[in-house]
């Protein structure tokens, strides 16, 4: 899945590819996973060339995956990467606002945007928590919750700060790194757990940024 802008260009994108004119993809290999992500789109049968052989004179319209501001004088629209997955811990009876509160604070922390988010992440015990599925919701993100056995092995393997009070109540002593590195498939932690007002919050940098490229390539 990627955030597509802007929207207003796809008409005239469409309307190019349609009469079968000259339709070009370009991809910042600054983008994390760049090298993954033309490889996919390769398997797809798309050939994507690097951003700074941009040249509008050589196309009618073009598709940019970046995460830059660009400009083009033809029609065009960019494609960002989602490929951050959030991992999240909070106290029974945690309210919406502080989960909300938490999660812009740890984005803040490690550089990066809401847009670059594809999923949250949480331990089953928390999927009946209110003000973080209330927050899921408002932000229009899927929430996965995993077994506490499935995040105490991420846990065990990646040897993450652990708290044995918090094992004892739920069976694992780390609940947002080792989601963040479940929902990321294992990939590279961003920002590891951090302390927030009753919640905890991890990042997990997606290595491949992949199913989100699937579904997005599958609309095609």
């Amino acid at each position: 899945m990627m955030r597509v802008e802007p929207l207003a260009a796809l008409k005239p994108v469409n309307t190019v590819i349609a009469a079968g004119r000259t339709f070009r993809w370009f991809l910042d290999e600054t983008v994390d996973g760049s090298a993954s992500i033309a490889m996919r789109l390769k398997e797809k049968g798309i050939r994507t060339e690097p951003l700074d052989r941009l040249d509008a004179n050589a196309f009618d319209a073009c598709a940019i995956i970046t995460e830059k501001t660009i400009t083009v004088k033809k029609p065009f629209v960019c494609l960002r990467p989602k490929n951050l997955f959030v991992g999240i811990g909070c106290k029974r009876g945690t309210s919406q606002e502080l989960v909300q509160s938490a999660f812009t604070a740890a984005l803040a922390q490690a550089g990066a945007y809401p847009y670059q988010v594809a999923s949250l992440a949480s331990v089953d015990a928390k999927a009946d928590e209110k003000g973080l599925l209330d927050f899921a919701g408002s932000m229009h993100l899927p929430i996965h919750f995993y077994k506490a056995e499935e995040l105490k092995k991420i846990a065990e393997e990646y040897h993450l700060e652990s708290s044995k009070f918090v094992e004892k109540t739920i069976g694992v002593g780390n609940v947002c790194q080792s989601a963040a590195l479940m929902e990321s498939m294992k990939g590279k932690t961003l920002l590891p757990k951090t302390k927030f007002v009753s919640a905890t919050v991890a990042i997990a940098l997606g290595l491949s940024g992949s199913s989100a490229l699937d579904r997005a390539m599958k609309k095609k």
